[in-house]
């Protein structure tokens, strides 16, 4: 379908995105686009009703493939943060001594807040998608 109308691709791709991150945040007991999810941010946790309000509509779902790098370290900050609604994510984290050690963090992990609201100028860690993850 989509080969025989490429016009409407990106439409089709954008309601696959959203429909995942619909089941993703009902997984958590959220719904799209609510409050809740915008709170699960440490840093906007505090904000007003009518700022979270505001900022609810703000995001969108994306959906990434595993072993796919999300952010990397060094990189500026965009305005950007990353809310994962499902799947799992990992950072090898260098020890101060020896070797690494691999982290990994599954559905509610929020990351990239400080870089958006410019507490750190760059990524501290790279960010990769150890499996299939939906995002806000």
């Amino acid at each position: 379908v989509i080969s025989d109308f490429p016009k409407d691709q990106e439409k089709v791709f954008t309601c696959i995105r959203e429909n995942m991150g619909g089941k993703a945040a009902r997984k958590l007991g959220l719904s799209l686009g609510s409050a809740d999810i915008v709170r699960l941010s440490p840093f906007l946790r505090t904000l007003s009703d009518p700022a979270v309000e505001e900022l609810r509509h703000c995001f969108e779902s994306h959906v990434i493939r595993p072993e796919t790098k999300i952010v990397v370290k060094g990189d500026r900050g965009l305005a950007v943060m990353y809310i994962l609604l499902s799947g799992s994510v990992y950072v090898d984290e260098g020890l101060h001594t020896k070797g690494k050690r691999r982290v990994e963090y599954g559905a509610g992990k929020v990351f990239g807040e400080a870089e958006m609201f410019g507490v750190h100028k760059v990524y501290h860690s790279t960010v990769y998608a150890s499996t299939l993850c939906v995002f806000q």
